[in-house]
């Protein structure tokens, strides 16, 4: 426990017990990249040119963000235990 400026006690822990920068509350957490499957990648820029492109350029970002927002990890290189 410790106060903060204001003279509030805090205990360095969220609202669901779980220590800061640990998701699920301890358990171990891989950051692995996430890569767009290169048939996904190829149909977007057949299809959509620059902007298919675009898209797919950010989403490993955005489901990064996604699973980070959430709490979530993944399981293994495909989403597999």
């Amino acid at each position: 426990m410790r106060r903060t400026a204001r003279g509030a006690l805090v205990s360095g822990r969220d609202r669901a017990g779980r220590a800061p920068g640990r998701p699920g509350g301890g358990r171990h957490h891989r950051s692995e990249a996430i890569e767009a499957p290169p048939a996904l990648a190829a149909a977007q820029a057949r299809h959509e040119g620059e902007v298919g492109r675009a898209f797919v350029a950010a989403l490993p970002a955005d489901a990064a963000r996604f699973l980070a927002r959430r709490r979530l990890h993944r399981a293994g290189p495909n989403g597999t235990a």
